[in-house]
């Protein structure tokens, strides 16, 4: 385990240099019949890394070695030929920057110092932040799982691919449960929703969103031999399907209750899974997004569209509320992203066969 003895600042340098200090390959000098040896780096390399190797020795900039373990603190001597290793030292004392041993203060030793410092301590400014995005890794053509690749594919993960290459961040894709993705936003477990998911007053409660990027119509799917038609869907004693934790089955829900409609409602974890129910004969007609039931057709699943039904959806990508500079990267993102041809190239892609 790495220890850093001494203030923030010292602490934050040795965090900074030690994965430097580490990629010099290990030297160990001595006789292996006696047990007797010392061992170090050699860190030839750049000016960098030889002026870490150079501020890790005792007699340089610290009282102490830089970089300390449970055993010893392997430290070098670049100042003479051969790169010869200094003894391992066992303790860690309290250590301040730019403390010199007894003896005359050499600019050259302050400068180097003090340029190590600030080359360090700029480290953390130049790191790219890490975000993860949650996705349903069931919802085509916005988001699922490439069967060939096996990674995260979809009109919304190159969309933020893209964001995240032009706004200057990362950005993981992480595929999980679609009703629980909410809670897992709130918990910190993800950093934003970019999955096709539809800006509502209730979900608006607890997340913030981003400015719309799409709005798509929601679609009774039915088997392409079916003649039932939204009426009929509405007034019958059916099995109507509906992705659960989705915006069409909190408000056909809450609209079955209002006006009693006798269909009976059976939840999916994903539409793909309601459309395989549909032509088992499991269920007589499914609810969903547009564009979904459009990808089912184009896959060549015997269905089609019977008609639309309620509102259609906004978009967006749903943030914490805390979030603010979030929310200004993917804003700003989804602006840039709109203005460029890349934006017309994914329409093509995904959401125009």
């Amino acid at each position: 385990m790495l220890a850093a003895p001494g203030g923030p600042v010292t602490r934050a340098i040795a965090l900074a240099a030690y994965p430097l200090f580490t990629k010099c390959p290990r030297f160990r000098v001595g006789k292996a019949d006696t047990g007797s040896y010392i061992s170090g780096r050699l860190c030839p390399g750049g000016p960098v890394t030889r002026a870490v190797a150079l501020a890790s020795q005792p007699s340089f900039c610290y009282r102490k070695t830089l970089f300390c373990s449970g055993r010893a603190a392997l430290v070098i001597n670049p100042n003479r030929a051969g790169m010869r290793a200094s003894r391992p030292r066992r303790q860690c004392r309290r250590m301040s920057v730019l403390s010199f041993p007894r003896g005359k203060l050499n600019m050259k030793k302050l400068i180097v110092c003090a340029l190590l410092a600030a080359v360090l301590a700029a480290v953390p400014a130049f790191a790219k932040k890490a975000y993860v995005n949650g996705i349903d890794p069931d919802y085509p053509p916005f988001a699922y799982m490439d069967e060939k690749t096996g990674k995260p594919a979809g009109f919304d993960v190159d969309s933020m691919n893209w964001i995240a290459k032009t706004m200057g961040f990362e950005v993981v894709h992480k595929p999980m449960a679609w009703d629980g993705i909410i809670p897992a936003l709130l918990a910190k477990q993800i950093d934003m929703v970019d999955s096709g998911m539809s800006i509502t007053p209730e979900r608006a409660k607890v997340v913030q969103f981003s400015n719309p990027y799409w709005t798509v119509s929601r679609v009774f799917v039915v088997p392409a031999d079916s003649k039932l038609t939204p009426a009929d869907i509405l007034s019958k004693k059916i099995q109507l399907g509906v992705q659960r934790g989705t915006s069409e089955a909190n408000d056909i829900k809450k609209e079955q209750e209002e006006k009693k409609y006798p269909f009976e409602l059976r939840f999916y974890e994903s539409s793909p899974l309601a459309v395989e129910d549909l032509l088992n004969g499991r269920i007589q007609a499914a609810l969903m997004d547009e564009l979904p039931a459009n990808n089912a057709i184009e896959n060549g699943r015997a269905v089609k569209k019977a008609g639309t039904h309620g509102e259609p959806d906004n978009f967006g990508v749903a943030m914490r509320k805390d979030d603010k500079e979030l929310q200004k990267l993917v804003n700003e993102g989804y602006k840039k992203l709109m203005a460029d041809p890349y934006w017309k190239e994914l329409q093509q892609k995904y959401l125009s066969k």
